[in-house]
């Protein structure tokens, strides 16, 4: 029993540890709040999944039941792994010194040839600029095939803090992205 209780304090803190190390510095306190949310929901649902089980096929069928579903994700690991994100780099960049306004507008004109992986690429800065605490985002095509993007702050201090939480991955979306763009790379 004290072995099983040390696999789970030790396996919990390797989680909490996990978080702390490759989370990006400012969203590092939420990502700690839902792994606590998580897992206590699953060690509450758990409980009650469990008691049900035992009660309906009693103790020993519980725990076959219970060890042969530790088996089946075993198995299910191989079909869903957990894919490790080691590549991106999650650490600050620069801070621009200029003082963003609470509404932005960038204008885009892509290669018509890769309009499609604009669109996708386009998505995923959208996610970033959510992420970073844009409230508002919207990418819409100009009569003449350029691109519009909009995005919009809460406050002034909010799009400072967006410029803070830029990370190294959204500088090399951002200059996928330029690459996609007329007048480079031709």
């Amino acid at each position: 029993m004290a072995l099983a209780g040390g696999g789970w304090v030790a396996g919990l803190s390797g989680l909490n540890v996990a978080i702390q190390v490759h989370a990006a510095r400012w969203v590092a306190a939420r990502a700690i709040a839902l792994l606590q949310a998580a897992l206590f929901l699953g060690l509450a649902s758990g409980s009650l999944i469990w008691g049900l089980l035992a009660d309906r096929f009693g103790l020993g069928g519980a725990l076959i039941l219970s060890g042969a579903s530790m088996l089946a994700t075993l198995v299910l690991g191989r079909w869903l792994p957990i894919v490790s994100n080691d590549a991106v780099d999650l650490s600050p960049a620069p801070i621009p010194a200029s003082d963003a306004p609470v509404a932005q507008r960038r204008t885009y004109r892509p290669r018509a040839a890769r309009q499609a992986e604009f669109q996708d690429r386009m998505r995923q800065l959208e996610r970033a600029r959510r992420r970073d605490g844009a409230v508002h985002w919207s990418l819409r095509q100009m009569a003449d095939g350029g691109w519009v993007e909009e995005f919009a702050f809460n406050h002034a201090d909010d799009a400072r803090r967006h410029a803070a939480r830029r990370t190294r991955e959204d500088e090399r979306l951002e200059q996928d992205i330029a690459e996609l763009l007329e007048g480079c790379g031709e």
